[in-house]
């Protein structure tokens, strides 16, 4: 089907919200072409809530795991389920505008060529919204050129929100779906693969309201053992899989997080050391002190701070 689009929506023992999201994409003022329920093996009410929500949905289908696999198994497996054109993820905790399939069904009709449709995303904590995040660009319907693109690379460090884009589903296959080894970065990564080998398109509106909790899988970062090796796996991911993207990797710094620790591993690890540039250091070195003053000031001065230095 044309411009068809599959929900995927990944839920481990989310009985308390898992209702509310599935009413968040089955209320869509256009709906969704495919609802696919990824379940890694909960343990409480989850599958009876489930079942019980989509008997009366016919396009909404769950798949269980006997065992525990993880996230990115998870977006691996819906998307290698999904029959739609386009994908999107959805986290079973978060809350969901009503009109992701109207927004992107427009946009498609003006950028019909687009590999990734971009949204805004919020962060919510305890209930209330603690911050808005924009992405750098007209905020109009339309293709992000390449230009905007890199002009947003080279002034500030930049990301595309997570559980804010529908992706095509090829584009996800052409370079192997989400890398296991890249854990909780494997979204931040494929999200900047596709923005810059393909041509993508901006939908100027809150797709997404994450929830901040501390039992968040991206908590794992915090944890420089694992994180180490994440960080290093991404790396030569790039350098040996993605060579022209490496470096536009390098030049802009691109990294999901910087710290003193991060510069060190990519001083002393001689397969990682081609990968350092004075970007780089200048921002392993200094986000950490302008992350803390952005706590203290208004985000929108925050942001406009980091344009101006560049990291």
């Amino acid at each position: 089907m044309h411009n068809s689009i599959s929900a995927i929506i990944l839920n481990l023992n989310k009985a308390n919200e898992i209702c509310q999201t599935l009413r968040t994409v089955c209320e869509q003022t256009i709906p969704f072409d495919e609802i696919i329920i990824i379940d890694d093996a909960s343990t409480d009410d989850s599958i009876i809530l489930i079942n019980n929500f989509i008997q009366n949905v016919p396009n909404a289908r769950l798949i269980q795991n006997k065992n525990r696999k993880g996230i990115v198994y998870g977006c691996n497996l819906g998307i290698s389920e999904s029959t739609s054109e386009f994908v999107y993820l959805i986290s079973a905790e978060d809350t969901y505008s009503l009109r992701i399939v109207e927004h992107a069904k427009r946009l498609l009709k003006l950028c019909p060529d687009a590999q990734m449709l971009c949204g805004n995303l919020s962060q919510r904590k305890n209930g209330k919204t603690v911050k808005r995040l924009t992405l750098p660009f007209h905020q109009r319907e339309g293709y992000i050129s390449e230009e905007q693109l890199h002009i947003a690379l080279k002034k500030r460090i930049f990301t595309f929100f997570g559980g804010a884009n529908i992706i095509r589903k090829n584009s996800i296959l052409e370079i192997n779906g989400f890398n296991e080894s890249l854990r909780w970065h494997s979204d931040w990564f494929i999200y900047l693969l596709i923005g810059l080998r393909s041509r993508i398109a901006l939908i100027p509106d809150e797709l997404r309201s994450e929830v901040l909790s501390d039992d968040q899988y991206s908590r794992g970062m915090y944890h420089w053992k694992e994180q180490k090796s994440v960080i290093k796996s991404l790396i030569l991911t790039l350098k040996n899989d993605h060579p022209t993207e490496f470096l536009l990797f390098r030049q802009y710094a691109l990294l999901p997080v910087y710290n003193l620790k991060i510069l060190g591993l990519v001083l002393w690890d001689r397969e990682l050391r081609s990968f350092l540039t004075r970007k780089l250091m200048l921002r392993c070195m200094f986000f950490g002190a302008l992350k803390r003053i952005g706590q203290l000031i208004p985000y929108k001065l925050h942001y406009s701070l980091r344009s101006i230095i560049r990291i």
